[in-house]
């Protein structure tokens, strides 16, 4: 176990880790174009992203020390897999090459809306749906649709005005993520939820 390593989660938290889990990687292998239940056809660098989608189900981050520590990547590679990153802050980041923001903005998007819209007792969680959002925007900060996801669960956690910064910024993002996306939802979405507070204040 690595130093400063968490406690070994509970039932509860290996249960809604395992589901977040198995969405990010259907998510990840849709993206690849293969079957999410074939183990032995990732190559390259893809295994280490389907690990650092892992590390974001289970821990929220993408430090990859007790991952690799523990072998988790045995349901999806069948050989020892070695890491080709390094240690910065205490963190085992692996080499990001360019457009990795591409598939690693999204998962954080996609768990942070999962611990949103999942109920807490089956294992929702606000305070980590907003750190995941917010630690998706610090790799991609034009990610528009994931910044609407951070102001809904702000609005959800009573905090109108810290939602109301969010929602602004998305109209006034000057270099969105995707610009279809951001004109024909994530912009009415946000005047929608804007009017909202307004009509609450």
């Amino acid at each position: 176990v690595c130093r400063g390593a968490s406690p070994p989660p509970g039932p509860l938290s290996r249960r809604r880790a395992g589901l977040i889990w198995l969405l990010l990687f259907g998510v990840y292998a849709a993206t690849l174009g293969i079957h999410s239940a074939d183990h032995h056809r990732f190559a390259g660098d893809q295994p280490r992203y389907l690990l650092m989608a892992r590390s974001l189900a289970a821990d929220g981050d993408v430090d990859l020390r007790d991952e690799y520590a523990r072998r988790e990547y045995r349901s999806f590679y069948s050989g020892t897999l070695h890491t080709n990153g390094r240690v910065v802050a205490g963190r085992l980041v692996e080499p990001q090459p360019a457009g990795v923001s591409v598939l690693i903005a999204p998962a954080y998007a996609l768990g942070g809306t999962i611990y949103y819209e999942v109920p807490g007792f089956a294992g929702g969680d606000l305070d980590r749906s907003e750190a995941l959002f917010r630690k998706g925007l610090e790799i991609d900060p034009h990610y528009t649709n994931m910044r609407l996801g951070l102001a809904r669960t702000l609005l959800k956690k009573g905090r109108g005005a810290d939602a109301k910064r969010e929602l602004e910024a998305v109209l006034e993002e000057k270099a969105p993520f995707n610009l279809a996306d951001w004109t024909m939802k994530d912009v009415p979405d946000a005047k929608a939820l804007l009017a909202r507070i307004k009509a609450r204040s």
